[in-house]
């Protein structure tokens, strides 16, 4: 992570790597793992002030091996030692075995801290490696919770179960779900919007526009430059952690697009255009197209107006391009593009992906995590495959019918590389991580993260509902089926697996066929994407018909092929009416 803070006798911070380790083990020190991000406040407090402080310096370079971490640049580092936020300061043996630690230490406690760890460490040795041992025996014992799980079991009580969760986090008083600090959850504001989409369910309708009103009306959103902060320290979204993030516009923004489809009211419309407008201006990189990694929270600078701002320095921003993040935001510019009926949106996005697909992916390693200055590195992170494939399937289907083949072409090469690199032949599933990655320290454990494996199954039923490759199905339903037993311990955060569930058992997909670019195909084309339908998938078919036309079709059951534009639009909106017990099992 980048050092903004320097001091007079810095710390010698290594990178994390094997080299690091090799020299804990040589000279038989413990590690000191700091793990922060260039947008955390109180790491560069802690930057500014523990490790500034003269002694602690000392202590450091002699006792320790130190090393920081990006938890935006490692992910995979992040998810095994993060213990409870940013910045956290971890204590690792040689190996990168966790001992102790925790998150901001102020200066007058890190220091009798190092001392304890270290003398510990030297006194202590084969305590530490006992402990180590037991704790590595116990996590290779058997899980009941994680055995592998028939896909055919899957049903609609998990997305009903995760529903009522979301009921029983809502905050019927300001929106959201839980107390404070308040998360957006952007993904259960997506699931409930589908699910209204669905059925009607007017609960649902309120869970995600109150929390959307409250967000854009309080101190989560930025009024005056526009965009969403990262969260709410307050209930009442009053106070909010002042860094912006990519990540969370990008869902945030598609959230605000659907919620305008759904209600059709222009306060949601409003929101999204003033979260573009400061994606274009801020987090928008001139020379590539893509767009970067966060902006820094700065309490001072955002309680002025956008005058008073005008002459004060804005807060740092990362121009680090993330290949995740920039493929979110890929999705929801080209969704705003259609919603908004403004084509520069699409070539404002189709020029991002164009950038990642040059610069940050290649047919033999895939997608690599990030780019600094035209330099691609870390590839082997499943996140960052699974986004670009979805990216490129969102593009093919919007843009396909003015000739660009290869998104679809790079799609399928990703999903072949994500089938080889991350599946778990045994037991199903995707690994976070790839051969690629050092197998070091903590991460010689490979991990299963719940979430990213929603996404990834999500990914292979797009591909599925594409062109029918039963494979494709197959790997989601295992996926999903693999995690059965543990969703219920995720609460609101398990809704992208509820999407992906929702996705699965009522597929929807609507073909068009006629010349591709002919007036009356591109017709039925915009009007069948103009719709929010949850889980469906618009193409154009590549068999033309003798005219235009539209099927819709629900697993192996089609409707009559429409030709009419206003039978077609009858038609959709039949379909939203429908009750979930009359769609077929």
């Amino acid at each position: 992570m980048e050092n903004r803070y320097p001091s007079p006798n810095q710390i010698q911070w290594h990178p994390w790597g094997l080299e690091a380790l090799e020299r804990a083990r040589r000279e038989d020190k413990p590690i000191l793992l700091s793990i922060g991000a260039v947008w955390c406040h109180w790491c560069h407090v802690m930057d500014r002030t523990s490790f500034s402080d003269p002694d602690v310096i000392s202590l450091i370079n002699h006792r320790f091996v130190p090393i920081k971490v990006d938890t935006d640049k490692r992910p995979d580092v992040n998810n095994r030692y993060n213990l409870g936020g940013w910045p956290t300061t971890a204590f690792l043996t040689p190996g990168g075995d966790l001992m102790t630690g925790g998150t901001y230490i102020p200066p007058d406690s890190l220091k009798p801290i190092l001392e304890k760890v270290s003398d510990y460490y030297r006194e202590k040795h084969e305590e530490i490696e006992e402990r180590v041992a037991r704790l590595k025996f116990e996590a290779m014992e058997p899980e009941e919770e994680t055995v592998e799980v028939d896909g055919a079991l899957v049903s609609y009580e998990i997305v009903r179960e995760v529903l009522d969760s979301l009921r029983r986090a809502y905050d019927r008083e300001f929106g959201g779900f839980g107390r404070e600090p308040k998360f957006p959850h952007a993904r259960a504001l997506e699931l409930a919007l589908a699910w209204h989409r669905r059925t009607g369910d007017p609960e649902m309708l309120e869970i995600a526009t109150k929390t959307l009103q409250m967000m854009a009306g309080g101190g989560m959103y930025d009024d005056q430059a526009g965009g969403f902060f990262r969260y709410s320290t307050t209930r009442d979204w009053t106070v909010p952690h002042f860094e912006k993030m990519l990540e969370d516009n990008a869902l945030l923004l598609k959230d605000c697009l659907i919620a305008y489809q759904v209600t059709g009211q222009d306060q949601y419309l409003g929101v999204a255009r003033s979260v573009i407008g400061y994606i274009d201006s801020t987090l928008s990189d001139p020379r590539t197209g893509a767009f970067f990694g966060s902006q820094d929270a700065d309490e001072e600078y955002y309680a002025l107006s956008l005058a008073e701002r005008a002459g004060r320095e804005a807060p740092y921003v990362d121009r680090t391009i993330y290949t995740d993040w920039n493929a979110m935001m890929v999705i929801s510019y080209l969704k705003a593009s259609e919603v908004m009926g403004e084509p520069r949106l699409r070539d404002r996005a189709l020029r991002a992906l164009d950038y990642l697909v040059q610069e940050s992916w290649s047919e033999t390693v895939g997608a690599y995590h990030f780019n600094v200055d035209g330099k691609s590195e870390h590839p082997g992170l499943l996140n960052d495959q699974v986004w670009l494939a979805r990216a490129l399937v969102e593009a093919h289907l919007l843009v396909e019918p003015s000739g660009r083949p290869h998104y679809l072409e790079t799609a399928r090469s990703l999903c072949r590389l994500i089938e080889r690199d991350h599946w778990d032949q045994e037991k199903g599933g995707f690994f976070d991580t790839s051969d690629r990655v050092e197998a070091i320290g903590a991460l010689r454990e490979k991990h299963k993260p719940f979430e990213e494996n929603a996404n990834a199954a999500d990914l292979f039923l797009m591909m599925y509902q594409l062109g029918g490759d039963q494979r494709y199905r197959n790997l989601a339903e295992k996926t999903l089926g693999g995690f059965l037993r543990i969703y219920r311990r995720y609460d609101v955060i398990s809704a992208a697996y509820a999407l992906t569930v929702d996705r699965l058992l009522r597929p929807l997909k609507i073909s068009i066929t006629g010349p591709a670019a002919g007036p009356g195909t591109l017709g039925l084309f915009s009007l069948a994407r103009s719709a929010y339908l949850p889980g469906a998938l618009v193409q154009i078919d590549h068999e033309p018909g003798p005219s235009p036309a539209a099927s819709i079709c629900t697993h192996d059951a089609c409707l009559p092929p429409i030709s009419d534009p206003a039978q077609l639009k009858d038609q959709i909106e039949r379909l939203v009416r429908v009750q979930l017990s009359a769609w077929p099992r």
